[in-house]
């Protein structure tokens, strides 16, 4: 049994997209206001040189949006990220 997409309550300020997590995976939801710097990113991560340097990301293929379940019902695009373990103390 596949768990259940579950959205960052602390990614509310962006108002392009949403963090997501599932499966020890991270998910950006990007929505239509979004698209334009979603095509930005995408050229980026092409540029291997540049591309090598950062996270390992990649567009999710519509099939696995359509596994998700999304509980939204707007166009989509969404990037996964490879998960950085990193233990952060915001508020010290």
């Amino acid at each position: 049994m596949m768990k259940k997409l579950t959205i960052d309550e602390g990614s509310f300020s962006d108002p392009d997209a949403s963090v997501a997590y599932l499966n020890n995976s991270v998910y950006r939801i990007v929505y239509p206001n979004g698209f334009k710097k979603f095509d930005f990113i995408k050229k980026i991560l092409e540029n291997k040189s540049i591309a090598e340097y950062l996270i390992e990301t990649e567009e999710v293929s519509q099939q696995e949006v359509e596994l998700l379940k999304l509980d939204i019902d707007t166009n989509v695009k969404i990037f996964k990220h490879k998960k950085v373990d990193f233990i952060s103390y915001p508020y010290e």
